[in-house]
């Protein structure tokens, strides 16, 4: 009896420091992939995102808005303090790993000088519809605000990031198994 138990405890302990292993693995992949787009290390970041994501936009057009931001005229964008909110349970289906992850990041625009302040309402107002918690300091002429994000993670050979929006449901929809999206509770 105590070596049936002992196998239990055993199991158990053992499953447990896997799940937990796996999981660091997510946050580790997910938030290098965060602090390299704060770094402005776009190549960096897209190293971490899943492959099928390039079927939506390719690689090189996707690196192309991101590095055009950088150059905007009217502002300049920074994202910082990124943070894992959540990870879910992780579904194994054919030998492949999925779970979703919730993240957190705050983006602050800064206005140039010779953007107007009509244009900069206009901005925070469309920020506003969509983002919760928007601030704005006119005397640095800098709208910020937390914005919470989704993305499942898959598991192939490593883990990579599909970001997730409503918007790409449907092509997110066609790259993994509709038995796993479901699965994976993503909010409606």
């Amino acid at each position: 009896m105590k070596k049936v138990l002992f196998l239990f405890i055993i199991l158990i302990y053992t499953s447990v420091s896997h799940a937990q292993k796996t999981s660091m693995d997510i946050r580790t992949a997910v938030t290098s992939h965060l602090k390299a787009m704060e770094a402005k290390k776009y190549e960096k970041a897209l190293d971490y995102y899943y492959e099928k994501y390039y079927l939506i936009m390719s690689r090189s057009e996707l690196l192309k808005e991101l590095k055009e931001m950088d150059t905007n005229e009217m502002l300049e964008a920074k994202y910082k303090f990124s943070k894992i909110i959540s990870v879910s349970e992780i579904i194994t289906h054919n030998d492949v790993q999925y779970a979703l992850v919730e993240y957190q990041v705050q983006v602050f625009l800064k206005f140039k000088n010779s953007v107007e302040e009509e244009v900069i309402q206009y901005v925070k107002k469309k920020i506003e519809a969509k983002e919760k918690n928007v601030s704005y300091s006119s005397k640095n002429k800098e709208v910020d605000y937390y914005r919470n994000s989704l993305a499942i993670v898959i598991n192939t050979n490593g883990w990579k990031i599909l970001p997730y929006s409503k918007k790409l449901a449907p092509f997110i929809k066609s790259m993994i198994p509709s038995m796993v999206y479901e699965k994976l509770t993503i909010p409606k």
